[in-house]
């Protein structure tokens, strides 16, 4: 997996997320069709057992589900559960966008939105990839971590491209409070064919 290093290509995968979110969706809008469907996805957290959003310090954990309503038992590292519609309210409201509903399989993007009070979470790398070594990470592993920072995303924008938009990636970005003082930035773009994250987090006290 690669990171970024200087501060100049963050600032370039900063411009990048931008153009993608406010440039490339609303173009797509024009030429297909547009679906409301509430953020209603059936997975609690972007978080898998191939997908790591982090710096190379940090992983960013947002949840599309209150992580209180997330069974115990879940592995989060499967990411797909479809139990997950059960776990309401959703964190997200969003819309999917198609080309032809008759027939394609899935949509040609989705987009979420942060309805104003999205948990995101960040642990240490380290502690991260230790506690996946059993391919078995529950929430409450999670919430056990000595370097959890619990936070809450007032402005939270996921972009998901499928396969079947010839873009195949996901696009995050994220900021808001920490739990007990100070602000975090999240900024993430993943190329879906190459399980390969580039993200730019900060957290400040």
């Amino acid at each position: 997996m690669k990171y970024l290093q200087s501060s100049g290509a963050k600032r370039m995968l900063v411009i990048l997320m931008v153009l993608i979110i406010f440039v490339s969706t609303p173009m797509a809008s024009l030429a297909n069709t547009r679906v409301l469907d509430g953020g209603q996805v059936p997975f609690y957290a972007q978080l898998s057992m191939d997908e790591t959003v982090t710096d190379g310090t940090w992983v960013g954990i947002v949840f599309f589900r209150p992580p209180s309503c997330i069974p115990e038992e879940f592995n989060l590292l499967e990411y797909f559960n479809f139990n997950a519609f059960d776990c309401q309210p959703a964190t997200m409201d969003g819309f999917d966008i198609w080309g032809d509903q008759e027939t394609d399989p899935a949509p040609l993007y989705q987009v979420l939105n942060g309805l104003g009070a999205v948990p995101v979470w960040f642990v240490s790398l380290t502690e991260y990839q230790d506690a996946k070594l059993d391919g078995i990470l529950t929430i409450g592993e999670l919430e056990g971590m000595d370097s959890l920072r619990t936070g809450v995303g007032s402005n939270v924008n996921v972009v998901f491209h499928t396969a079947l938009s010839n873009h195949h990636h996901a696009v995050i970005t994220a900021s808001g409070a920490l739990d007990g003082g100070g602000t975090f930035v999240l900024n993430a773009f993943y190329r879906i064919s190459t399980l390969d994250f580039e993200a730019v987090i900060h957290l400040r006290d």
